[in-house]
């Protein structure tokens, strides 16, 4: 069948009053790919043409020389179908300045990116003499592939109520020869309970289109998440950054390759960010504070063992004594220790556990003075048993 085909493109030369020798055919070396891809090239299929449709100076035509030929090539040219990847090569005979047509179909299996591959190109003659040139060609898997990809979060990323926070994402640039250009980012889960959740890029205020190189990472997309804080505070009552997951946000990053190719296709990337909402550190010792408060009315308002003009210097005493103890958990529970407190461990990261050091200490009343002085020497003399009760 293939010496028939170019018998039959010779009596079609003979009829345009053109040399049989002329008649050609053209082979590709099939390709062999990491991971099991493999390319195969059918059989060609080339015509007379009258001239070549370009110019064969121009930056977008690939040009390969033989000894008797020069082979033109260009990637706009390359169609993808459902099976098969289609080539057009244009030869032409350099005595005759005879120009021929080829197509050449491009059949992909196994798992591979797009990518360019050195492949060996072939021109053969009516005799069956061939002509090769190493190639670089642009080869397609055809199948739904994913050209972009972000390493996931190993632990949900803290947002802190009442500031905002930003979280970079970084996204890789799967394609070792092709540039991607990251179109737009949007949430497709976002929150009521977030004040803002914005895609920013490059540091700017808004998000601007950018382009990532050949099989580099990006870091310059970030989101910035701000909490609505009356309605998050509620949720970051009982978080344990140590035990929750938190919450996930998807976003979808829509980007194109070209591929080379003469049109692009938008692909979409789905993008899991996990938070986790935290008080942010002043509301922690707000919480302490409202829990001295509370904690130092009780013995004056429940048991009346106290007085109204004892109170203030007992509040301040056992504000102190819960501040430093609120410090003192944070420094044990940051070097990956456990607080504990009648037993129960306490992560002073939490509004709860920080208002009820604050309770504590607040019910300690005058004790807390005795404490704060003990620490600090000279502070002052704490009231007699009479004034306390009397």
């Amino acid at each position: 069948m293939y010496t028939a085909r170019r018998r039959i493109v010779a009596v079609l030369m003979l009829a345009l009053g053109t040399s049989p020798g002329l008649a050609l055919d053209l082979e590709l070396s099939p390709v062999e790919l990491g991971d099991g891809g493999k390319v195969k090239f059918d059989n060609s299929s080339c015509e007379p043409a009258d001239s070549l449709p370009f110019s064969p100076n121009s930056d977008e035509v690939d040009r390969f020389s033989l000894p008797h030929y020069d082979v033109y090539s260009r990637n706009g040219d390359i169609v993808l179908r459902k099976a098969f990847a289609r080539y057009k090569f244009y030869v032409k005979q350099k005595e005759a300045g005879t120009v021929f047509e080829c197509r050449i179909n491009g059949l992909p299996s196994g798992p591979f990116l797009p990518q360019l591959a050195d492949v060996t190109l072939y021109v053969v003659n009516e005799g069956g003499a061939k002509e090769p040139v190493a190639i670089r060609l642009p080869v397609f898997n055809l199948k739904s592939q994913a050209y972009l990809s972000y390493p996931p979060w190993e632990e949900p990323q803290e947002v802190e109520i009442g500031s905002g926070t930003e979280i970079p994402v970084k996204l890789h640039n799967l394609l070792k020869d092709w540039k991607v250009r990251v179109e737009s980012v949007n949430l497709t889960s976002p929150q009521s309970h977030w004040a803002q959740a914005d895609f920013l890029a490059n540091g700017k205020e808004q998000f601007a289109p950018f382009e990532i190189a050949a099989d580099h990472q990006s870091d310059k997309l970030t989101v910035k998440l701000a909490p609505k804080t009356w309605m998050t505070l509620s949720k970051a009552l009982f978080s344990r950054p140590s035990q929750k997951k938190g919450e996930k946000l998807t976003a979808s990053v829509d980007y194109t390759a070209s591929l080379g190719l003469k049109d692009t296709e938008t692909e979409t990337l789905s993008v899991d960010i996990p938070v986790l909402l935290i008080p942010w550190w002043p509301l922690l010792f707000l919480a302490v504070t409202f829990g001295t408060f509370f904690g130092s009315l009780i013995p004056v308002l429940v048991k009346k063992q106290r007085r109204w003009k004892n109170w203030p210097s007992a509040f301040v005493a056992s504000w102190v004594t819960a501040i430093l103890g609120e410090l003192l958990a944070m420094l044990l529970v940051w070097s990956n220790s456990e607080f504990r407190l009648f037993g129960l461990a306490l992560d002073p990261f939490q509004l709860l556990p920080s208002a009820f050091i604050g309770i504590l200490s607040g019910l300690l009343g005058f004790k807390s003075f005795d404490i704060v002085q003990g620490l600090i020497p000279g502070l002052g003399k704490p009231a007699t048993a009479a004034e306390e009760k009397g």
